[in-house]
C-alpha cells in the first residue's frame, strides 16, 4: 500500500512541478577544488559522492569540476552544480572573482544549485571582509560568517509539510541526520514577511556544544530549503545526507529539486532511518572515535580491532569508512567478516565493486553467506 501511495504522488509530481526538465538525463558537476571537501577527507570524498548519486540514480551523471571548468562554455554543458560540504570560504577563494561571477551567470539563466554544508555557506548572503559568500540565496548567518564552530551532532530533524510532498518515502515526520556545524539560516528580509524560500526540512535539536553558538539558535531553523534565483534553482542543506546511511538518496532528490526534475522512486532498500536516537558530538565524543579508529590502524589483536569496529559503528562514526578498504585485506578472518558486514549496513557503495572482486577472489568457504549477502544487498541500488 505504501509503495502504491508513493508512485502515486511521484507520478502527480510530473505535473504540479513547476518547468520540469524536458531531458531524461541529468548533468551535474561536483565542485571538487580545495575546501570543497570535509575535514580529514580530500578527493576521495568527491568520488564518493560521485559514485553514491549514480548508483542510486540511474538518470544522473557525475564530472568533478575544477576551477578552469567554472567558465560558461563548460558550465552550459551541466544542469545542476553541486558544491559540498567543506569550508565555504575556501571554497569561494578556490572559485576566485571570475569564478564566482561565471557561477551566478550560470544560476541565474536557469542552472541549478546544490549547496551541502559548506556548499550552503557559500550561496548564503552574509558577508565579511574575508569571506564572500556567493549571495544567490535570500537566506543569512544567525550570526557572523566567523561564528560557525557550534559543534556536530546526529541531529534531529522534521519534515515540514512541503518537505514530505518531495520525500513522500517517509511515513514519519522526525529523523536524525548527520550535522557538522553547518550554517544555521534566517530570512534576510524582516521576519514579519513571507520567507523567499521554501523550507522542506527543520532542525528539532538544539545544538550550541561549542564555544561560538549560543542556546536556542538551532530549533526550527531550515535544515533543507530551496529558492529560486533569476531562473535558476537554489537547494541548501545544513546537514549531511551523503554521511548518513539510509538517507544518501536524497542527495539525487535535491538534485532534482534544482534541476526541475520530477521525482524518481529509490529502492526501498537504501531509503531506511538506521540512526535512532539524538547524540551530540562532543569532544568526548571525538576523542573517542579517534582512539578507537587508532586502534583499526594498530597492530593489535584481531578481536580487539573487531570490537572497536562494532563500537564506531554503533557510534554512527563517518570516519570508519576510509578504512574499509584497508580492514578487507587483513589476514584475520574475523576481521574481514566484520567489515563486510560494516559496510553492507553503511551502504558503502564506493567499495561495492571491490567487494565483488574480493568474494570472487575468496576461497574461505566461510565467507560464502556473507559475500552472497553484501553482493546481493548492493545489486538492489535501482
Amino acid at each position: 500500500m505504501k509503495q502504491i501511495v508513493i508512485i502515486i504522488i511521484i507520478i502527480l509530481s510530473i505535473f504540479i512541478h513547476n518547468n520540469s526538465i524536458r531531458k531524461e538525463i541529468i548533468s551535474v558537476g561536483i565542485f571538487s577544488e580545495y575546501g570543497a571537501y570535509p575535514s580529514g577527507w580530500g578527493n576521495e570524498y568527491n568520488e564518493m559522492l560521485k559514485i553514491l548519486i549514480e548508483e542510486l540514480d540511474p538518470f544522473i551523471t557525475v564530472q568533478l569540476l575544477y576551477k578552469q571548468h567554472i567558465k560558461p562554455d563548460v558550465l552550459n554543458n551541466f544542469d545542476v552544480v553541486i558544491h559540498p560540504g567543506g569550508s565555504g570560504d575556501s571554497q569561494s577563494y578556490s572559485l576566485g572573482k571570475s569564478g564566482r561571477h561565471f557561477l551566478k551567470r550560470f544560476i541565474f539563466r536557469g542552472g541549478g544549485y546544490v549547496g551541502i554544508c559548506g556548499g550552503a555557506y557559500l550561496a548564503q548572503y552574509s558577508n565579511n571582509n574575508k569571506f564572500l559568500s556567493l549571495r544567490i540565496s535570500q537566506t543569512k548567518l544567525v550570526k557572523d560568517a566567523l561564528h560557525w564552530e557550534r559543534g556536530g551532532a546526529i541531529a534531529k530533524v522534521r519534515f515540514t509539510k512541503n518537505g514530505l510532498r518531495y520525500f513522500p518515502e517517509y511515513e514519519t515526520k522526525e529523523f536524525f541526520m548527520h550535522y557538522f556545524q553547518g550554517p544555521i539560516l534566517v530570512p534576510v528580509n524582516s521576519p514579519r514577511n513571507k520567507p523567499a524560500y521554501e523550507t522542506f526540512m527543520i532542525f528539532e535539536s538544539d545544538i550550541y556544544h561549542k564555544i561560538a553558538a549560543a542556546k536556542g539558535e538551532t530549533h526550527g531553523k531550515p535544515f533543507l530549503l530551496k529558492e529560486h534565483f533569476g531562473s535558476g534553482r537554489v537547494v541548501l542543506m545544513t546537514g549531511h545526507p551523503e554521511f548518513t546511511p539510509g538517507h544518501y538518496w536524497m542527495v539525487p532528490r535535491m538534485i532534482r529539486l534544482a534541476a526541475g526534475a520530477s521525482l524518481y522512486l529509490y529502492n526501498d532498500t537504501f531509503v531506511t532511518n538506521k540512526f535512532t536516537n539524538e547524540v551530540m558530538l562532543t569532544d568526548e565524543w571525538i576523542k573517542k572515535e579517534s582512539y578507537l579508529l587508532k586502534v583499526l590502524e594498530s597492530r593489535i589483536s584481531p578481536w580487539r580491532k573487531v570490537q572497536a569496529l562494532k563500537k564506531l559503528q554503533r557510534m554512527h562514526s563517518v570516519s570508519v569508512v576510509l578504512y574499509f578498504q584497508e580492514l578487507l585485506l587483513s589476514r584475520s578472518v574475523i576481521v574481514r567478516k566484520a567489515v563486510l558486514e560494516a559496510i553492507k549496513y553503511y551502504d558503502y557503495f564506493p567499495m561495492k565493486y571491490i567487494v565483488h572482486e574480493y568474494c570472487d577472489n575468496e576461497k574461505n568457504w566461510r565467507f560464502q553467506n556473507i559475500c552472497k549477502k553484501v553482493q546481493d544487498h548492493f545489486a538492489n541500488n535501482h
